[in-house]
């Protein structure tokens, strides 16, 4: 029997075979095989209608099979025929069995055999799920061809063995519903969601028959099956398409029944979620020239039709959906949704849930955005974005015809009040214009393109540069200086090309002295002398400009007060101080540049103070910077200040520390902190007394002295190239070294006993003075953290001491004493004094290379929080 089964297994393979690869070699009489094919497909066609193909092929094949059990011991006999025999002449000589392994090993179709390790008994008298337990243990893999493995990605050694429980623990219910049909109907012909050895998903088509033994159990089972993932994905790829075509036909009919923007957002929203996977989604309309956009529609899921307007109407900033200039080249916002100040956070995008913004463009300009939310935490796909923008193109181009038929009829309206509104400013007579603008305080200039002053309005002569009869009929340049000129014949120009206001602050000497002027531009609609016109009106801000200039000092004298310091003023008697004192008398009455060196600690902020507190500015403000506390992207900004506009976030002119130091004194600690690009504009600013405005064109002229202050040897730093040489010499015109706290020992009583008086009267407590065991301890300690570790020790010193003397105890354990201490601290406290040196270290620096965080090897934010929590106050010079 063994020979005609394994003759029909040939047969059947050899037509997969021939029909797959076109050329058959070496393996016979290929038009014997293919005439033995025709019969046998016959001989099965006729026993059974099955259906037509492959699979009525598959399902013959699988007849037989099934009622020649014994194929199994060929299968199990002759495992690897095929590697027995060489290729060639000799392949002649090979019998059926071996023809059966070589097409079943060159097959394009995946076939296997799986059998259980012990029969199987399946009818109603026996619990199937047990049944089913026991095969998906025991059921394995005993023979695959290559195209199989190649389905799952697995190698022969690894995949033989495999169990239904591996081929489905992805989803082991579903396997075990189907191995239930497939034993209860004898063979099977399913499609199945597998997954490849890699976890990679694929989609199974095959034909399966049960094998059975003579006692009617089953023994296994002989499968053929091929991937068909792509099939299924072009298929399902082809409906999703159609679908979406017709989605967008609905949308396009609803929009042609529509009239004004709201229905037509409201039409495309209804559809919008057929299309994209989405919770909430909204259409907004764009006011460009206020930076705001308007909802005009919006849906949510799950809301009947008139609940979802909550946020209807409302106003937001354009910043909200994006950055203006992406969204005006087409580009889809970042999906952030709107920041926590608007309380459309909660209806326009879920907790949780991603939202793309898509720009409406129509004829190229923005004008608003369709807002989608994704209906759960995951980003949207780029199918779902393309979709998203090809709706915003459709909705985009019906908005503003729409907007366009609402002009039309709203300008139609107002055409009549307009007409008459002009003809009521043509009654007034010219004379009376003239007094009105007479009367108003501002200068009124008619000007042309040339720059020439053509007419003159104002009853504030005093206000104007020269008198108006010298002025009129002359240009900017004949008049005003240079400087001045140039700006107001460059405003007049681009007035003249852009045809809108332009405006100008700008200080001149006028006859009533020196004043600040705000000058604005605006197009006359009428020509003068044939020519194009400008009105320039210049109005006299110069109490602002004061008021503001104050109001700026004062926030920063307050911010200044409102940092109470640490300790008083510079004290000591020793001769390494008197030579600072004396340092500081000579220069404190100059105009010249100051650097003051020393350790951390060492007071060189007090030492800034005292210069300034002596000099001919003592009557203005000084205005301290700490440079290592700059963030590198912000340094510039800081000391030099930024226009409106000249970087994202700048919504308003600030002013830099160097312009509110104006007539007064800027202290620059550690200056050697500074990045290179700031370096050289602080060189610019030490040599002539002007910068720029980060965002501005004007030169801005100061009068500032400055103190600066570091504890790095600036001329190691300059030789390894981290600090300009020509900065350091501009600096260093006069440098004030101040002496460690160890090299002035005889101040130290004196020192202690100031900081114990200051804090006693702080604190409410009658301290007085410190006992003499205390004070040899003090003075006998190195104090590596100099006079602000001398502080901190006699703070806590006093917060200790209950009567009017410190004692020794009172001082706690201080520098070397800690390690020879007996006691054991506590976590906490090791902690807090970790943090203390750490900042003691750095000189209070937090943040930066040179900060705290960085040596600590922590997040700053990390570090200030621990800080809040052990009670640590930022120290301060």
């Amino acid at each position: 029997m063994r020979a005609p089964i394994a003759r029909l297994c040939v047969v059947y393979f050899a037509v997969e075979f021939a029909n797959n690869c076109e050329v058959v070699e070496n393996v016979g009489d290929v038009g014997m095989i293919r005439a033995d094919a025709r019969l046998l497909q016959g001989q099965c066609l006729a026993q059974q209608p099955f259906r037509r193909g492959m699979v009525a092929t598959r399902l013959s094949l699988l007849d037989a099979l099934h009622d020649r059990p014994e194929i199994m011991d060929i299968w199990h006999r002759h495992g690897s025929i095929v590697n027995g025999h060489t290729m060639g002449a000799h392949s002649k000589t090979m019998n059926a069995d071996d023809r059966l392994e070589l097409f079943f090993s060159q097959s394009l179709d995946g076939f296997f055999f799986m059998m259980i390790d012990e029969p199987v008994v399946w009818d109603d008298s026996i619990d199937k799920e047990r049944v089913l337990d026991y095969v998906f243990e025991h059921q394995r893999m005993t023979k695959v061809n290559d195209a199989m493995l190649a389905q799952y990605g697995a190698t022969r050694e690894s995949f033989l063995g495999t169990t239904p429980k591996d081929l489905f623990r992805h989803d082991l219910a579903h396997g075990r519903r189907v191995w239930r049909e497939f034993f209860d109907r004898g063979r099977l012909h399913i499609e199945t969601d597998e997954r490849r050895v890699d976890g990679a998903p694929i989609r199974i088509e095959g034909d399966y028959l049960c094998f059975y033994d003579e006692a009617g159990r089953i023994t296994g089972h002989f499968g053929i099956q091929r991937d068909v993932t792509e099939r299924e994905r072009a298929s399902q790829a082809l409906r999703q398409y159609n679908r979406r075509l017709q989605v967008l036909h609905d949308i396009h009919l609803d929009i042609l029944g529509t009239r004004s923007p709201q229905q037509i957002a409201e039409a495309t929203l209804r559809h919008l979620q057929e299309l994209i996977p989405c919770r909430r989604a909204s259409v907004a309309v764009f006011d460009l020239p206020r930076g705001t956009g308007t909802i005009i529609a919006s849906w949510a899921m799950g809301e009947a039709q008139g609940e979802g307007q909550a946020v209807d109407g409302a106003v937001v900033p354009i910043e909200s959906f994006g950055v203006r200039e992406e969204l005006q080249a087409g580009l889809v916002g970042s999906l952030r949704s709107l920041g926590p100040s608007h309380h459309l956070t909660d209806t326009l995008a879920a907790s949780g849930s991603s939202t793309m913004h898509v720009p409406l463009l129509a004829d190229a300009d923005l004008i608003g955005v369709l807002n989608v939310t994704s209906s759960d935490e995951q980003t949207f796909e780029r199918r779902s974005i393309e979709i998203a923008q090809e709706v915003a193109s459709t909705l985009a181009v019906a908005m503003r015809q729409a907007q366009l038929r609402e002009r039309v009829e709203r300008y139609a309206n107002e055409l009549e009040d307009r007409v008459m509104a002009r003809t009521a400013d043509l009654e007034r007579s010219e004379n009376r214009l003239a007094a009105i603008l007479n009367a108003l305080p501002d200068l009124v200039f008619v000007v042309n393109g040339e720059g020439r002053y053509v007419e003159i309005l104002t009853s504030r002569e005093d206000l104007l540069y020269r008198a108006a009869e010298e002025m009129k009929g002359r240009r900017f340049h004949d008049i005003l200086p240079a400087p001045v000129a140039d700006a107001h014949l460059r405003l007049v120009q681009q007035t003249l090309e852009t045809r809108t206001t332009q405006t100008l602050e700008y200080s001149l000497h006028v006859l009533a002295g020196e004043r600040w002027f705000e000058g604005r531009t605006g197009l006359l609609g009428v020509l003068v002398d044939g020519h194009p016109a400008v009105a320039f009106i210049a109005r006299d801000v110069t109490d602002r400009k004061r008021a503001e200039e104050l109001e700026s000092q004062n926030i920063y004298l307050r911010e200044e007060i409102s940092v109470e310091r640490s300790y008083g003023e510079v004290v000591g008697e020793s001769t390494a101080m008197r030579k600072v004192f004396k340092a500081i008398g000579m220069v404190a009455d100059t105009e010249s540049t100051v650097l003051v060196l020393g350790e951390t600690g060492t007071g060189k902020e007090l030492t800034a103070r005292a210069i300034h507190n002596l000099s001919r500015r003592r009557h203005g403000v000084m205005v301290k910077v700490n440079c290592a506390a700059l963030p590198a992207s912000l340094a510039e900004s800081e000391l030099f200040g930024h226009e409106r506009g000249a970087f994202t976030g700048a919504v308003q002119q600030k002013k830099g520390r160097f312009e509110l130091a104006h007539n007064g004194t800027i202290f620059l600690d550690e200056v050697g902190e500074l990045s290179a690009d700031v370096q050289v504009k602080l060189l610019r600013v030490l040599q002539e007394q002007e910068f720029e405005r980060l965002g501005s064109t004007r030169p801005t002229k100061v009068s500032v002295r400055v103190i600066a202050a570091t504890n790095r040897n600036l001329e190691e730093e300059v030789t390894r190239g981290r600090f300009r040489s020509d900065l350091f010499y501009r600096l260093n015109i006069f440098p004030i070294h101040l002496p460690a706290l160890r090299e002035r020992k005889p101040d130290v009583p004196l020192l202690a006993t100031h900081f114990a008086r200051e804090f006693a009267r702080r604190m409410g407590k009658p301290v007085r003075g410190i006992e003499g065991n205390a004070m040899a301890r003090l003075t006998t300690y190195e104090w590596p953290g100099n006079v602000r570790e001398l502080a901190n020790v006699l703070e806590r010193a006093v917060i200790l001491c209950d009567g009017p003397t410190i004692l020794e105890a009172h001082l706690g354990v201080i520098g070397r004493d800690r390690r020879e201490s007996g006691t054991f601290p506590t976590l906490e406290e090791v902690e807090r004094q970790h943090i203390m040196r750490a900042l003691t270290e750095t000189g209070g620096v937090l943040a930066g290379p040179q900060g705290a965080a960085k040596l600590l090897g922590m997040r700053r934010s990390t570090v200030w929080s621990r800080m809040k929590k052990l009670g640590i106050q930022p120290i301060h010079e």
